[in-house]
């Protein structure tokens, strides 16, 4: 029975891994709830008599520039995505009289791997104007409202707080990105499996011809 059990289990985690696989927004959202789960865990290992006030502000200051970084590239990736879908369309307005001239069950069948594509370049583009909607706010330091008559020791734990929670949040915006680019990649592959298997019909198909 508990061998029985162990491979049930095995399954079912496999199972779970091609399913995040698939569906990279379930993988997201776990990755993103361990995140917050781990969240104030960090600071009880911190010997903060070895770190200076100096750099932890460099710390926190480097949290900010990666916000800043990780942003750049979703803007970047949101241009870039609507070129891709722009052309997409354009692809399939030239090849629409090809298309018609398909079976119905392959017309249906590359009608759905493109319109999953399109899903998926969606969710993508999706994912990255959330991050760029300021959703995720990040922690400044705020010495006069938070810590005004702090010691150094308090303030060092003032700022290890705050560096650890943008961190989290720059995690949590990279987890997003990767979100975003396996959408795409997943949309490229279905697009490449629908120009495959028009282009594989037409190439055997002796009343159709080719490409």
């Amino acid at each position: 029975m508990n061998k029985f059990i162990r491979v049930l289990k095995l399954v079912l985690k496999f199972a779970l891994k091609i399913i995040m696989l698939i569906i990279p927004v379930i993988a997201l959202c776990y990755a993103n709830r361990i995140i917050k789960k781990s969240e104030g865990d960090s600071l009880d290992d911190i010997n903060i008599s070895n770190i200076s006030l100096q750099k932890l502000e460099s710390h926190y200051k480097n949290t900010l520039e990666v916000k800043a970084s990780l942003e750049d590239k979703a803007k970047n990736s949101v241009f870039s995505l609507t070129i891709v879908i722009t052309l997409i369309f354009s692809i399939i307005g030239f090849g629409v009289d090809t298309l018609l001239l398909l079976p119905l069950i392959i017309k249906i069948i590359v009608a759905i791997l493109i319109c999953l594509c399109l899903i998926y370049f969606l969710m993508s583009g999706i994912i990255n104007l959330y991050l760029l909607t300021g959703k995720l706010q990040m922690y400044f330091i705020t010495w006069e409202d938070d810590c005004y008559d702090c010691d150094e020791e308090n303030k060092k734990l003032y700022i290890i707080d705050i560096i650890e929670r943008n961190t989290n949040l720059n995690l949590i915006r990279n987890n997003f990105l990767s979100c975003s680019f396996r959408c795409v990649v997943i949309g490229i592959l279905l697009l490449t499996v629908a120009f495959l298997i028009v282009y594989i019909y037409l190439s055997i198909s002796p009343t159709q011809g080719t490409i």
